[in-house]
């Protein structure tokens, strides 16, 4: 189950309207540099959102930092749910009976795992690293070209300016980005008309993460499991 979650921006386009706001003046694509400056500086963040391409749908709540934790409740387009954990260079996997229920191999592992949590390492650019990587979450190829700044708006209640581009992939892409001069995060990305649609919403920057490693007793070390089926 791969989720990308990249906030990536290229190409220029018209100028600010000239507001009496912190980005008076600036280009949307200066505006857009400045958030991705600040994305490099967040040390923690939480991702809310849904997304959907390929046939696939997923909504997520997760929250990762810089230091190799992240927390990722996933929730298919059946209703499955399952809950990622990664602590250093394992992750931790363990859903209900409808999150397994993808294909006989995975309903497979499911019976094996009788309700215990999937041990495995964790893999720089598997599917997990989309969203359970600080490095890979506001940064990516999938950029957004011909930015424009459209009417302001807010984002849980935070004044934000709003950039609307075409997306690599296809597809229009909005960005909004909280109107602070010292702290333009990116609050929030909407994907439509592409083969990959979706929202995402950022909070909680710099926010710690608290995750654990479940119990010994509570794991199965799928790596081992994979040596003995060799």
């Amino acid at each position: 189950m791969a989720v990308a979650v990249t906030v990536g921006t290229t190409g220029c386009s018209g100028e600010g309207k000239g507001q009496a706001d912190p980005f008076a003046g600036l280009s949307a694509e200066a505006i857009a540099d400045k958030a991705e400056e600040t994305a490099r500086t967040v040390t923690a963040v939480r991702m809310t959102g849904h997304q959907e391409g390929d046939g696939t749908k997923v909504a997520m709540d997760v929250r990762v930092d810089g230091k190799g934790l992240c927390e990722a409740e996933l929730t298919n387009g059946d209703g499955g749910r399952g809950t990622f954990l990664r602590v250093d260079r394992s992750v931790y996997t363990k859903g209900d009976d409808a999150f397994w229920d993808t294909s006989e191999e995975n309903r497979t592992v499911g019976r094996l795992l009788a309700g215990r949590w999937a041990k495995s390492s964790y893999e720089e650019g598997g599917s997990l690293s989309g969203f359970c990587d600080l490095r890979n979450v506001f940064e990516g190829g999938d950029g957004t070209t011909g930015l424009t700044r459209g009417e302001d708006t807010e984002v849980g209640g935070v004044p934000a300016v709003t950039l609307t581009g075409k997306a690599e992939g296809g597809g229009t892409r909005t960005l909004h980005i909280a109107k602070d001069a010292d702290k333009p995060y990116f609050l929030r990305v909407v994907d439509t008309g592409g083969k990959e649609t979706g929202e995402i919403t950022f909070g909680d920057f710099g926010r710690p993460v608290a995750v654990t490693a479940p119990p010994a007793d509570r794991t199965v070390d799928m790596d081992e499991v994979l040596k003995a089926l060799d």
